[in-house]
């Protein structure tokens, strides 16, 4: 049996959510995901407590009205990216500031001085009003910092998970508009959405940012923000203003507004691909929250009331609260002192004996003399309050032990089922679903949906760190390096783009981008964004760019990095990986060579340290074998040499979320069997991740395919289903057989023959492929995903399944068409 977890977040799931993890794959642009995304980002603004002009939130206690002095705060926009709740912050940081634009900072703990400098990073000239330890600050005091100087933006932490700190947004909010009514208010409510009253156009809020694992009852790995009206013409007119250099690509709104917009309306787009089963089970989620028993405003009560028995029972155990003013106390977690001369660490130890699982101290002057106890979500509107009544006696009995000094060594709970078990033995099988053979996400197997679906974990618990520390170790093994550093972030391929970008390149620095299709153009966009002068070599479509071309470019030229695209999704094109990093060695030694392996990971084979690589990016739903959700990166000790050297020389990073200065040490802690901090990590995903990890290195059972043999296995599926392609008279995409991707195939459509003609029909068949991408052929091409299990696991049958559908559907088009 699992332990209870009764720390602020990561929470328990609900049934319906943990349900949700567990099933099958869906392509991010099918009907079925788009309507998901669609009905989230609607209930999204029925949590916040805003909607569009000519719509009004249909539950009740909610009902949207415009404050005075804020005519236009609704319509709002709402965002939900891939990452982490600090992903919030940057994107706050990446659309609303300019430089020297003045923001004042209400603090009151550890996530106020984490928002000053993410906004800081980004160039606001950053004014912090500081309460004492577990009080508010003085409405008096932001009244006097108002009046003194104008500011582009307030930014509030409704919760300060750090301290238990409730502060008045509502109040705040309205001393703002009296004051300064063109200041935008951001709320912080990671730990407050959906276990705190929070009404953001009654209120004349323009920014309320969030995350998937906490109140809102999802598990972690999506960055919730709703933005109002204001907000958004603050963002177009810092657009219009045209500045030297934009700031931030993955947080850009100019990148993930049109995907909203799309989404919004029933339409499926792409920018990165979001993290689908996390999706699924915030969809859920949200559903129990705005459509369930008990209703928004009525779980907001529960909260209340389950929050004042936590604390009755403390204060008669003689645990003080951190909070100390009974308006500024939290209702989703409370953090209690323990008494003088009793050990946190043994009243934890104490708890977790009992199966169940508290938190410790985070802010640093105190960090060892309070606890932190999580009640939000599922916890306190589940089971009757069940959850409520255990974590009292638990936390009496833990306290009462260690009042009679009895001396119990501090024991961690047992390893998880998940890891120890026999990866073949599990007592689970996916539920039948159509085969999801796009290039990516990709059909995962048994072992990993069910790793998915582990119950919740605190991320700093004995339990998670180690799966974290073997997921770096073994990302390792599957890249053939001993040196190099892994970075796993929450958020899609995409935001490997940035890590690059904001880590390694300076304002005009030179790059040097290969181009074998969409994903190329796309790179370029992302150095460009962070003021790298930008060349590309473009092949013809379906081509590679000639060695010979890159030497004589390299040579003419000095380049402080140079990018490729290992596959192009877009085309199916591989290109030569091992030449072109002996090619940049030879000729232009100092040049870093970052590869773009989002599509080839474990796929197709890559050996780090032998060619010479400097940086391989990539994501989890692809070789790699997991659901989305997850950037994967491996820096050289070179590329974090340059990075160093620009540490040194005080040159400031163009981003926040993914700078190396945040998660180098958080990566290095977890590897050495540390819990760190900086921002939550997908713990669910992680062990989807960790269990596919194992499949892939054969750790799991020894019988296994190696790595290398899967390269081979890889090749084999990839032979089948280009050659049955060709006995079919469909013509493949890549120019040359030696230059088609192993992990998938791009093939043009027979004369006569569109796209909706085959996909449908496919479909019916029970196979899903995807469509073209190359916006110069778009409609002429479809693109088949075998990677994966769909490669690997020959019993599957899921290459002959895709032949035979071919088969059978183009047979059935040209009858029809006379063809």
């Amino acid at each position: 049996m699992s332990p209870m977890l009764a720390i602020p977040g990561p929470i328990e799931l609900s049934p319906a959510v943990k349900s949700a993890l567990a099933e099958p794959p869906l392509s991010h642009v099918s009907p079925a995901f788009v309507k998901i995304f669609q009905e989230s980002l609607k209930m999204t603004r029925v949590v916040v407590g805003t909607a569009p002009l000519q719509a009004t939130c249909p539950v009740a206690g909610h009902a949207t009205s415009t404050p005075k002095g804020h005519p236009e705060t609704s319509p709002s926009q709402v965002f939900i990216l891939t990452g982490s709740g600090t992903l919030g912050w940057d994107q706050v940081g990446a659309n609303l500031i300019q430089q020297g634009d003045a923001v004042l900072i209400v603090s009151t703990g550890y996530f106020g001085t984490g928002f000053r400098e993410c906004l800081e990073a980004y160039g606001a000239s950053v004014d912090t009003l500081k309460a004492a330890l577990g009080h508010t600050v003085p409405m008096s005091d932001i009244e006097s910092a108002l009046k003194a100087r104008k500011y582009k933006m307030v930014t509030i932490t409704h919760v300060d998970t750090s301290t238990g700190v409730l502060s008045d947004a509502k109040g705040i909010a309205e001393c703002v508009r009296r004051i300064s009514p063109n200041t935008l208010v951001a709320l912080d409510a990671v730990c407050s959405l959906a276990s705190e009253e929070v009404r953001m156009d009654e209120w004349g809020l323009d920014v309320v940012l969030s995350a998937s694992q906490k109140g809102l009852g999802g598990p972690p790995g999506l960055s919730v923000l709703a933005a109002s009206a204001r907000a958004m013409k603050a963002y177009e007119e810092k657009k219009s203003k045209g500045p030297a250099r934009k700031a931030g690509f993955y947080s850009s709104w100019d990148k993930w507004l049109p995907i909203m917009k799309a989404y919004e309306s029933g339409q499926p787009a792409y920018f990165g691909t979001p993290a689908v089963n996390i999706v699924r089970a915030y969809h859920a989620s949200l559903v129990e929250v705005t459509q369930g028993s008990p209703s928004l405003s009525e779980r907001v009560r529960m909260h209340k009331a389950a929050s004042d028995r936590i604390k009755a029972a403390g204060e008669a155990l003689g645990l003080t609260q951190v909070a100390r003013e009974p308006a500024g106390q939290a209702h989703g977690m409370t953090a209690l002192y323990v008494p003088e001369g009793m050990k946190v660490a043994d009243v934890l130890g104490a708890v977790s004996r009992r199966g169940v699982v508290m938190a410790g101290g985070l802010v640093a002057e105190i960090k060892d003399r309070y606890l932190r106890v999580g009640h939000m979500g599922y916890s306190v509107v589940g089971k009757g309050g069940k959850d409520i009544d255990r974590m009292i006696r638990v936390l009496e009995e833990s306290v009462r032990e260690r009042t009679r000094a009895i001396s119990l060594r501090f024991l961690s709970s047992s390893s998880s089922p998940f890891i120890t078990r026999k990866m073949s033995n599990i007592p689970f099988k996916q539920a039948p679903h159509k085969l999801l053979v796009i290039p990516g996400p990709i059909e995962v197997a048994d072992e990993v949906l069910y790793a998915n679906a582990h119950p919740s974990m605190s991320h700093v618990s004995p339990d998670f760190i180690p799966v974290f520390g073997d997921c770096i170790r073994m990302t390792r093994e599957v890249l053939f390096t001993k040196t190099g550093q892994p970075f796993l972030i929450s958020g899609s391929g995409t935001l490997g783009w940035d890590q690059v970008a904001v880590n390694l390149i300076e304002p005009a620095e030179k790059a040097l981008v290969l181009h074998t299709g969409y994903f190329g153009d796309s790179f370029a966009d992302c150095l460009e964004t962070y003021g790298a002068s930008v060349k590309q070599l473009k092949a013809p479509i379906g081509g590679t760019v000639p060695l010979t071309q890159l030497e004589n470019e390299l040579k003419s030229t000095n380049y402080k990095l140079l990018t490729f695209t290992h596959v192009d999704t877009s085309t199916g094109v591989l290109s030569p990986a091992k030449e072109i990093a002996e090619t940049v060695r030879r000729v232009s030694p100092n040049t870093l060579v970052i590869m773009d392996a989002v599509c080839s990971v474990a796929s197709e084979e890559i050996r780090f340290d032998d060619w010479g690589l400097d940086v391989v990016l990539s994501a989890s739903q692809k070789g790699l074998g997991s659901p989305p959700g997850l950037s994967v990166l491996v820096a050289s000790q070179k590329a974090l040499g340059v990075w160093e050297d620009r540490k040194q020389r005080g040159v400031r990073e163009g981003g926040y979320y993914p700078s190396w200065s945040k998660w180098l040490p958080i990566m290095k802690a977890y590897e050495s069997g540390n819990a760190a901090y900086f921002a939550t990590p997908p713990v669910n995903l992680i062990y989807a991740f960790h269990a596919s990890l194992q499949l892939i290195t054969a750790k799991a059972d020894a019988s296994l395919p190696s790595v290398e043999s899967r390269f081979a296995l890889h090749k084999e599926a990839s032979s089948r289903v280009k050659n049955a392609a060709k006995r079919l008279g469909l013509k493949q995409l890549p120019l040359q057989e030696g230059e088609a991707a192993n992990g998938m195939s791009a093939l043009y459509f027979p004369d006569g023959v569109t796209a909706g003609d085959l996909l449908p029909k496919l479909g019916k068949r029970g196979i899903v492929v995807a469509g073209g991408l190359h916006k110069d052929i778009k409609d002429k091409y479809f693109r088949i995903g075998h990677m994966g299990v769909t490669a690997i696991d020959g019993q599957r049958g899921d290459i002959d399944s895709i032949i035979k559908a071919l088969e059978e559907s183009l047979d059935e088009i040209k009858k029809e068409k006379g063809l």
